[in-house]
């Protein structure tokens, strides 16, 4: 029996090896800051991951364009794309912090079995048929010696940060779409208003043109002007009109309804042009959710770093099993109270060492593939 000081230290090597972990510290790119720069002007140390505002385009003033962005939100499938894979990288951090907690399983087989007349040894007093039973439990636990566990599960979290960064920036971008093809389409709306006038002014001064030809007044190259003037304003808001359904479609697309049942009724509108401070470029930079994403998926790879590496060395998995097995479902429950009432229970434990050493240049290869996709993110 080992004296309680060699288990005592044995249990202070596993604690201090379980907390080992073979992804490089992570440090994000630092690059250098100058002390001053050649431009004058208001400088101001960046916080980057600033939270975009929230409904933005309320600033335009508008309760056409207000309803048109709300409904993104539930209809555009681009964005339920973007939230699927949300749900789907959230998922995946569940099912890869379930490997931390212990694994419990529980087998069952029943079965109906019908003895040969002609079986080999048979003895006189067997039944021709019976009954067999089995009930089993499991259980199993990775001690997380190298970090692998740990590891997958920082990747995981950083995964998810990263498509939830992906969401809002699709997010964004969508409502920046509309918000364009809307502020265009209500321009269109106002030039095919002033072309619409030209062209009724056109038409009646080619009409009197052609009144001063027939009367000997103007001559053939006059009303040739005229009749010009007046085909070139109509092709001009034919161009128009077409532009501006080429504008309704797309706000039609971006917000999930089909262009044929998608109609938004001209209107003279005069939007608010929002106050921009002189800052806002700057300042928008610094929040933009796809730099956030690109450096949630470089730490994740630095952690897969740490879970390849960990391949190398044997997955030590403590484990073990009970269970109960008899002939007829009244005798594996009289079995059972039967091992309960009498511990210990008839089992097995143990630990399991597998390592697959054929794989060994795989996972360095492996190695190499994820470390180049750390530095190139």
């Amino acid at each position: 029996m080992p004296k309680p000081g060699w288990t005592l230290i044995a249990m202070t090597a596993i604690l201090c090896v379980t907390g080992c972990s073979f992804a490089p510290p992570y440090r994000p790119p630092t690059p250098e800051i100058p002390a001053a720069y050649k431009e004058a002007g208001p400088w101001t140390v960046a916080t980057p991951g600033a939270k975009q505002p929230g409904d933005w385009w309320k600033a335009f003033g508008d309760d056409t364009l207000d309803t048109l962005e709300g409904r993104i939100e539930g209809a555009n499938p681009t964005l339920a794309g973007a939230l699927a894979r949300y749900d789907q990288a959230r998922g995946y951090l569940g099912e890869t912090q379930s490997a931390a907690l212990p694994q419990v399983g529980i087998e069952t087989d029943f079965s109906r079995n019908r003895q040969s007349d002609h079986r080999p040894l048979r003895s006189a007093n067997q039944p021709n048929n019976f009954s067999a039973g089995t009930v089993e439990g499991e259980f199993g636990y990775e001690l997380d010696l190298w970090g692998r566990v740990r590891n997958s599960i920082a990747a995981g979290k950083a995964q998810v940060a990263a498509t939830g960064d992906d969401l809002a920036a699709i997010r964004l971008s969508l409502e920046a779409q509309l918000a364009i093809q809307y502020v265009a389409l209500r321009g269109y709306d106002r030039q095919e208003a002033l072309l619409r006038a030209t062209v009724d002014a056109y038409a009646k001064a080619d009409a009197l043109t052609q009144r001063r030809f027939q009367g000997g007044v103007a001559s053939a190259i006059d009303t040739g002007i005229s009749g010009t003037q007046l085909a070139e304003a109509r092709a001009q808001l034919a161009d128009v009109a077409a532009a501006r359904a080429l504008s309704e479609h797309a706000i039609a697309s971006l917000v999930g309804t089909p262009a044929s049942s998608f109609t938004i009724a001209p209107a003279q509108v005069s939007l608010t042009l929002p106050s921009i401070p002189l800052a806002v470029p700057s300042t928008l930079l610094q929040g933009r959710p796809d730099v956030a994403a690109a450096e949630r998926r470089m730490a994740a790879a630095n952690s897969e770093i740490g879970v390849v590496k960990a391949a190398f060395f044997p997955a030590i998995t403590l484990g073990g099993g009970i269970g109960f097995q008899n002939t007829g479902l009244s005798g594996l429950v009289a079995a059972a109270a039967c091992a309960a009432a009498n511990w210990p229970w008839p089992g097995q434990a143990g630990p399991s060492k597998p390592h697959p050493i054929a794989a060994w240049c795989c996972r360095r290869s492996r190695t190499s593939r994820i470390t180049w996709r750390c530095c190139t993110i």
